[in-house]
């Protein structure tokens, strides 16, 4: 199964791509982690690609994608 790219998100996908980052944002999940120094990059935890593959993981069910990705920021979190 090929994974979707940003730049290759089918039409009807992106919508559901957008509500679900809107989703994320809503909830605070986009925030850049306290744990991450200054100099450290966000890239790979909060970028669209990423909750891109969160919402493919979930077979773009939107809410299991949210769970999922809340118990994966608590895991870093805690971690």
């Amino acid at each position: 199964m090929a994974v979707e790219t940003k730049e290759q998100v089918v039409p009807d996908r992106e919508e559901l791509l957008k509500r679900f980052i809107e989703s994320c944002s809503q909830k605070g999940l986009l925030a850049r982690p306290d744990s991450l120094e200054e100099r450290d990059s966000a890239e790979g935890l909060l970028d669209q690609p990423t909750l891109l593959r969160f919402l493919t993981a979930r077979k773009f069910d939107h809410d299991e994608a949210i769970k999922h990705f809340e118990e994966v920021k608590r895991f870093r979190e805690e971690n």
